[in-house]
C-alpha cells in the first residue's frame, strides 16, 4: 500500500497525540449491523 504525504503527516500527528487520544466502548448494540448503530462511550 503506497501512501500519500498527506497521509502521513496525518498519521504523525495522530501519533503524536496518542496520550490525550481516549478509547471507546460498546454500550448498547443492536443484533445486526452494531458497527454502525451501537452506542458508545469513553473509557
Amino acid at each position: 500500500m503506497i501512501y500519500s504525504r498527506a497521509r502521513s503527516e496525518r498519521n504523525g500527528a495522530t501519533v503524536a497525540k496518542r496520550d490525550t487520544v481516549r478509547g471507546m466502548r460498546i454500550v448498547e448494540e443492536p443484533p445486526a449491523l452494531r458497527h454502525f448503530t451501537a452506542k458508545f462511550e469513553e473509557i
